[in-house]
């Protein structure tokens, strides 16, 4: 999420962002915030209310209604991004699977890159796996 503070302040002559709300009376019950271009749109931050307004499935609602914007605006593409909710798999027709690749080309790089190795290994380790546990256990220890 914090990845997404910045977003109203790019500029870019290649996207637009695009904020939109699902409105009932005077409530606001679901919201998006989003980017296109030229062909596609792309489906960030979609977010709606629970509680009594879940029955009504405001959340699919509102991406029917941005379905109904991306097909008006000549969208070729509606892109779900990353993530492997289950409601995308209703929706999509292709999946696109995302790959790493690091080639390191000056000393900063490969200390970066062996780092990054590095980490990725003690990740996996079961020291690290038990020290995550327990970090869950006792979070005011953090």
């Amino acid at each position: 999420m914090k990845n997404y503070f910045g977003l109203i302040n790019l500029k870019s002559i290649s996207f637009d962002i695009h904020c939109s709300s699902l409105i009932f009376d005077t409530k606001t019950i679901a919201t998006h915030i989003g980017i296109y271009d030229k062909n596609g749109f792309y489906y960030l931050m979609p977010a709606h209310k629970g509680g009594t307004w879940k029955k009504y499935s405001t959340g699919r609602l509102h991406l029917i209604e941005l379905l109904k914007w991306s097909i008006k605006n000549n969208k070729s593409i509606f892109d779900f991004t990353v993530g492997a909710e289950n409601y995308k798999n209703i929706w999509c027709n292709i999946n696109e699977y995302l790959l790493e690749c690091l080639y390191p080309l000056s000393i900063k790089g490969k200390v970066y890159y062996y780092s990054y190795l590095l980490k990725k290994q003690l990740k996996k380790t079961p020291l690290i796996n038990s020290l995550r546990k327990l970090r869950r256990l006792f979070p005011s220890f953090s």
